[in-house]
């Protein structure tokens, strides 16, 4: 759409061409979400999407937030495009960011230093808005048009994102699992029809992202959603052909400042990979977290117990269940709870532990011996525990080790996704107070202490000669991969082939890592 303003009659050529020149100025200035600055061709075609999901994942310093940013507004001030869009007049939109600094940064340097309609048109009848900040925070923008955005983070309770029907969520960053479960379901009432907007890079690398990014075929989420992955190199010139700022050259320096191949394909490329500072490195949603299966009756059950104070500022207290075959081969993390935002005593958490356990017989009942308050009431109720091995050394090298070689499962269940979220997230470099680590080390006490027998992962004879593609490698479970007689160290030098050849192919650009 274009807004125009009327040019008054005149017979001097001059004269209408200045004041064309004029008015051009006017708008550029006045609504820079709509002319402002020109458009890459991705960036054109993401704001002109009408798909019901649409995901952007690229390179970092193009300006995949600023497209974000302008298709909220341009729909939040276009009520000519609702028709099309919606069923109902849309009222409320979300835009979600990591943190709420996050969010009143972005607002105050991007939103209304760049993209938000000035000087007349900030109390135009279309184009006006006014921004709601309480206590030095952004909470939403009111357009005139009687759409409002109000601005969300990925730290909010998700009980705060419960209860509100939404005509479009734009995120910016990815998206935790969780939070995405609760919105989703914000947007998908048949009177509001709405629309889901991401554009991230992908420094988490969440598996759930990377098979909506990555994945073709069966593996693939939603595979009719509008889907780009954007380099640098897609931004060398707009949409109408000039150059944009960013070269060849600009490009290569960037490349340099990266610490790594990796680094690379994530902040250059707009790939995903797999971030080598994560603890669970060997974690990978597509293998180990599966669809829940009944335990067998003679597999023997442990637990584990994090015990934690909770609340807003407190760590939260965690119980992970886990089954193991008899002849601890392989097992399963089949129960959990976190206790999000609440206020917990060792007292409510030995309780809690107690009705999810129910009649089980349990084998090992480990707890962080730490807690003895924990420990004093459990033995006072009758209940034997078992000091947990602590060593983050010893336990994370045993859940790595189970995760590689695919005998340990985590259950697709609502509570244990909270699990699955920090397997993929944890760093190594967090420090302990800060690391949002709960649900793991109670996974890691059930687990340490069992004595697994890796042993079984060493097959007899393996076929001689036989190589895989990358293709057949990708979609290769770990347990076909045993099957097969392939032992860890023989697939993982078969993936280092495909290393290889990115090492190669950097050599032959010039590139010395």
């Amino acid at each position: 759409m274009r807004f125009l303003l009327v040019a008054k009659p005149t017979n001097n050529k001059l004269a209408l061409k200045v004041e064309e020149m004029e008015q051009e100025v006017l708008l550029k200035e006045g609504l820079p979400h709509l002319y402002g600055k020109k458009h890459y061709e991705w960036s054109a075609a993401y704001v002109k999407s009408v798909n019901r999901m649409n995901f952007l994942c690229a390179a970092n310093q193009i300006g995949k937030s600023s497209a974000n940013i302008r298709k909220c507004i341009t729909w939040a001030t276009s009520p000519h495009l609702w028709k099309r869009l919606w069923p109902t007049r849309p009222q409320q939109f979300w835009y979600f960011y990591p943190s709420k600094n996050v969010c009143t940064d972005e607002f105050n340097e991007k939103w209304a230093k760049e993209w938000l309609p000035r000087g007349e048109f900030k109390t135009h009848l279309q184009f006006g808005w006014e921004a709601d900040v309480q206590q030095k925070k952004i909470v939403s923008i009111r357009f005139n048009t009687g759409v409002t955005v109000y601005f969300r983070s990925y730290e909010q309770k998700l009980g705060n994102i419960q209860t509100a029907s939404v005509h479009a969520v734009f995120a910016d960053e990815e998206m935790p699992v969780e939070v995405y479960n609760e919105v989703i379901m914000r947007i998908s009432a048949p009177t509001i029809c709405g629309y889901f907007h991401m554009v991230f890079t992908a420094t988490l690398g969440l598996d759930f992202w990377r098979e909506v990014i990555e994945e073709k075929g069966a593996r693939e989420r939603f595979p009719t959603a509008w889907k780009r992955q954007v380099s640098m190199y897609d931004c060398l010139r707009y949409q109408d052909g000039t150059q944009s700022p960013w070269t060849l050259d600009s490009i290569k320096a960037a490349i340099v400042k990266c610490r790594s191949p990796a680094e690379v394909s994530r902040r250059i490329m707009g790939r995903f990979v797999v971030d080598e500072g994560l603890k669970y490195e060997s974690y990978r949603r597509a293998v180990n977290f599966v669809k829940p299966y009944p335990i067998p009756p003679d597999w023997l059950h442990f637990s584990g117990a994090d015990i934690g104070s909770g609340g807003e500022q407190g760590h939260p207290g965690a119980l992970a269940f886990v089954a193991v075959a008899p002849d601890f081969s392989r097992g399963a993390c089949y129960d959990g709870w976190r206790g999000d935002y609440i206020e917990t005593t060792a007292g409510d958490i030995f309780q809690k532990y107690r009705l999810m356990r129910g009649p089980r017989v349990m084998v090992g009942e480990y707890y962080d011996h730490q807690a003895r308050d924990y420990f004093t009431i459990a033995s006072r109720c009758g209940e034997s525990l078992q000091k947990a091995q602590k060593s983050h050394e010893i336990g994370e090298q045993v859940l790595n080790t189970l995760f590689k070689n695919g005998q340990l499962d985590v259950f697709d269940t609502p509570e244990l996704t909270k699990l699955d979220h920090e397997l993929q997230t944890v760093q190594r470099a967090t420090v302990k107070q800060k690391a949002k680590d709960d649900f793991t080390d109670a996974l890691r006490y059930a687990c340490t202490n069992i004595p697994w027998d890796f042993a079984c992962l060493l097959p007899a004879e393996m076929p001689a000669g036989r190589t895989f593609t990358r293709r057949e490698l990708a979609n290769m479970s770990e347990r076909e991969r045993r099957s097969l007689g392939m032992t860890a160290a023989e697939f993982q030098q078969s993936l280092d082939v495909y290393q290889g050849e990115f090492d190669e192919a950097n050599s032959l650009m010039g590139y010395d890592w």
